[in-house]
């Protein structure tokens, strides 16, 4: 699993493998939930599914493309990321868009092991991503 953030702030990320196909299942914040899913497939447009009254595939999408790219096969993101009441400050923190660039970049790494990460510095709350006992700043 991939970690990002802390507290109520704090994301994860859990990819897991069907056969050749990817699936991958966001959470976080103070209330993880289906949000949204996205399912992709190699050479053809995403099937984007928003439930109502929430935006997680607009954080889904990229995963979903970038995995079915990288590893040319059926890829699903799937999950939410929820806080209550966030406040318009709270939704517009620096640390949201910077969530999806660090897990869009998680979902493209195969390993971390002995690597630097590929993001620029402050591209995630504490400047690092945990995956198993690997710490990439």
């Amino acid at each position: 699993m991939i970690t990002s953030g802390n507290g109520k702030y704090e994301v994860w990320l859990k990819p897991m493998k069907i056969g050749d196909d990817r699936i991958y299942i966001l959470g976080g914040g103070e209330k993880s939930h289906m949000g949204g899913v996205v399912i992709c497939e190699p050479n053809k447009s995403p099937n984007v599914i928003r439930l109502e009254g929430h935006y997680d595939d607009v954080v889904l999408e990229p995963i979903a493309k970038a995995a079915c790219k990288k590893y040319n096969t059926k890829v699903i993101a799937i999950g939410g990321v929820h806080i209550d009441n966030a406040s318009k400050e709270e939704i517009g923190l620096p640390f949201f868009p910077k969530m999806q660039t660090v897990v869009w970049s998680s979902a493209t790494k195969s390993s971390c092991k002995g690597r630097r990460s590929a993001l620029p510095i402050g591209s995630c709350p504490n400047n690092r991503i945990r995956k198993g006992n690997c710490r990439r700043f």
